[in-house]
Order: structure tokens, then sequence, then C-alpha cells
């Protein structure tokens, strides 16, 4: 953790400056150049394998889905993309046939391209101020007569500037800025549901496999977004993480009364749910009267292992991304922080 502390550090202009305040020639500032760009590598391969591990996860849990289902063609086609994966470590360029694994392959592309644009990003930063730096000791030694060093430090900058990894990471940013849509072009504006039309929200096209152990707070509500939130009749799911007590939970829902944004109020809670094996839905179905409401669950402190993520699911649309929570279930969740995420759907039945 401390290495990837530091390479975040680093990157930033005046504290990318500040690590050079004890180097005083060519050859320190290099080594202090070359240092902070491994610290970026390292970073960049820290959060790589973070990615895999999560698709890796991705998988296991829909092969726990599809054999409960008893569907052999496609238990064998999730464990044949699991072995290729562990051989790759990379998804194929041509997508899968499957379409929750071709969905799942969509969403480690997209990642894979981020991390890349990251640490690009990073790299034409450091690079940018390591010449700034070089420049200005190049004119010190100018003005101080001492030609031939200037001139070995304004070499350094050329060969800063046309190295592989710079040039790499330039290109990097292009391709990505050349695939957003043109400046200043409004965007997309979003389709208003119907009101008595079926609209799920949440996790829709995949769920949250990171298993955590909550037990530091005993609820937690998601709220739900505008134009999704309104009066009416509601079916909420969500996903266990683990099988019997330890995996309990009940559902809730709480509104927000005097629109600060914040619930206030308990407008139902659920019976408690338990699943017989690791990633069993339960349902509950519930009315509200009110325009600004949240939903989640909560559980006593004897459960609490829920699914819980810092990584957005693919799919995930009509919830905010901030949790509110609270060490007691029985208490207003006025705890808030994000971004956070767990395996929850909402569906609306329609008006009351």
């Amino acid at each position: 953790m401390m290495r990837v502390l530091t390479a975040a550090a680093l990157i930033g202009a005046s504290l990318f400056a500040a690590a050079f305040t004890d180097a005083a020639d060519l050859e320190s500032y290099r080594k202090k150049y070359n240092a902070v760009l491994e610290e970026i590598v390292l970073q960049h391969g820290a959060s790589v394998i973070e990615c895999n591990e999560q698709y890796a996860k991705s998988l296991g849990a829909l092969l726990v889905q599809v054999k409960k289902q008893g569907d052999l063609d496609r238990t064998k086609a999730v464990m044949a993309e699991e072995e290729r994966f562990k051989r790759e470590k990379g998804v194929p360029a041509e997508p899968d046939a499957d379409p929750d694994i071709k969905m799942r392959q969509a969403a480690y592309t997209k990642r894979e391209a981020e991390l890349e644009l990251d640490k690009a990003t990073r790299i034409v930063k450091v690079a940018l101020q390591y010449d700034k730096i070089l420049l200005g000791l190049q004119k010190e030694l100018t003005a101080s007569d001492r030609l031939e060093e200037a001139t070995a430090v304004q070499e350094e900058r050329k060969k800063t500037e046309t190295s592989d990894v710079v040039v790499s990471a330039k290109t990097t940013m292009e391709r990505a800025s050349a695939s957003l849509p043109p400046k200043g072009t409004p965007p997309p504006v979003p389709e208003k549901p119907e009101v008595n039309k079926t609209e799920v929200i949440g996790t829709i096209d995949a769920t949250v496999t990171q298993v955590q152990d909550t037990s530091r707070h005993a609820i937690q509500v998601w709220r739900v977004l505008p134009p999704y939130a309104k009066p009416g009749r509601y079916r909420l799911s969500m996903q266990h993480a683990a099988a019997g007590a330890d995996g309990a939970f009940r559902m809730v829902v709480w509104a927000d009364k005097d629109g600060d944004g914040v619930p206030d109020k308990l407008v139902d809670r659920s019976r408690e749910f338990m699943a017989k094996e690791f990633g069993e839905w339960s349902k509950w179905e519930f009315k509200t009267p009110d325009e600004a409401f949240f939903v989640g669950n909560s559980w006593s402190r004897q459960a609490g292992t829920v699914f819980y993520s810092t990584t957005m699911p693919v799919g995930y649309k009509g919830l905010g991304d901030e949790v509110f929570h609270n060490r007691s279930e029985d208490d207003v969740p006025t705890g808030r922080t994000g971004p956070r995420f767990t395996s929850i759907r909402l569906e609306y039945l329609g008006p009351l």
C-alpha cells in the first residue's frame, strides 16, 4: 500500500517537484525520475491484478448461478472461460457467444483501457514535470557558463521526450481523446421511464462478487435516483453473500421526508431472509407514497456478511453510489460513504 500511495503523491505537480528537493545534479534528477516511473508501473500492475481477481470472482458467481439452474452447456462454457482466463490473463478480441460471459468480458476490456489511460496520463505528467525541472537546471548551468553540463541536460530532455515509455503514453492518451465525442457535444438525454412500464434498476446486468464483513454497521441503504423514484409498488431483490445466519438480512425502505437528501423515516422493513447457499437472491414487495426514498438491507449483530464493493458493477443504474449506514439496524442511517455498491435490484411494478 505504501508504494501505491507514494506513486499517487508524486504525480502531483508540486509534490513531484518536492521529491527533487535533495537532488543537485543531472544524475540525481534522473534517478528520481526513474524511481517515480517505477512506482507508477508498480501501481498499475497492482491494479491489473485486482482487475483480474474481480473478473475471476465474477465468473465464479456466474458459475454458481448456471449450475443452480441446471444448465449443462452454460456450465461448461463458464468453466472453459475460467480455464482460458487462468492461462491468458486477459480477454480475447472476439467476445464469447454466451451473453453473460460477453458482458463480463466487455466490462473487463473497459476497465483495462481505463487503467492503461490512467498509467499513461501519470507518465506524461511526470515527464512534463521532469522536463520543466531540467529546463531550469539547463538555464542555471548556461548562466554559470557550464556549457558542457548544460548540453548534457539538454540531451537528457530530448532523450526523455522521445523515449519509448513517454511516446507510448502519449499515443495512448491521443487514442483515448480521439474516441471521445467532439467538445461541446451535449450529453444524451435519458428517456424518462413510463409510469406503468416495468423498470429494473440497480445491478441489472451483473452482480457484485466481493464479500465484505460489515460488522462495523448493521444497516445500509442507497438513494433511488430521479426519475426512477416515484410513489408506487416495487419489488426489491438482494443477493446473499453467505448461507445461513451469517448472510441473513431484512430489506428496508427509508424516506427522505424533509428533502435534504438523507434518509430520515423508516417506511417499511421485511421479514428476515436467509439463504440455503451462497449467491441466492431474496425478493420482497413493498409500497411507498414517497417521491424521495432509499432501499437496502439491515441485519442483526450475529450476521453481517454482505456483497460490498467500491467498483461499480456492469449495467449499474438508477441508484446513488453513496451508502447511508448506521451501527444499529433500528437507528436512522445517517452515516454516509462512497462509492459503494452491492448486489441489489429494484423493479417498479406500477402505481399505488
